[in-house]
């Protein structure tokens, strides 16, 4: 896939916390830039890309826990809120979210 590279800032080699656990949505988040569109588009993917890392959470059975997870994807999607505009593609038509 192009540039896809899971959790993190593109280029980056740093990882945020529990990057292996998001993996999977993180690409599909990737994914989702790599598409573009507009402004209302960017917000739709991350809305997204947060509902598909709490649905991560549910895989992990006690509920701190879970918690815990839950409060790590709300900050990695005001993360993209705030970081990611730079990397939305905006020069492409958007066809549908994957």
């Amino acid at each position: 896939m192009e540039d896809v590279n899971g959790c993190g800032g593109k280029g980056s080699w740093i990882k945020p916390p529990h990057s292996a656990f998001f993996e999977a949505s993180c690409n599909r988040h990737d994914e989702g830039y790599n598409k573009g569109g507009d402004e209302a588009n960017r917000f739709e993917c991350d809305g997204k890309f947060f509902i598909m890392m709490i649905k991560d959470t549910f895989r992990i059975n006690k509920s701190f826990k879970r918690l815990y997870f839950q409060l790590w994807a709300f900050t990695y999607f005001i993360a993209v809120r705030i970081g990611g505009k730079k990397y939305f593609n905006y020069n492409k038509k958007r066809l549908k979210y994957v």
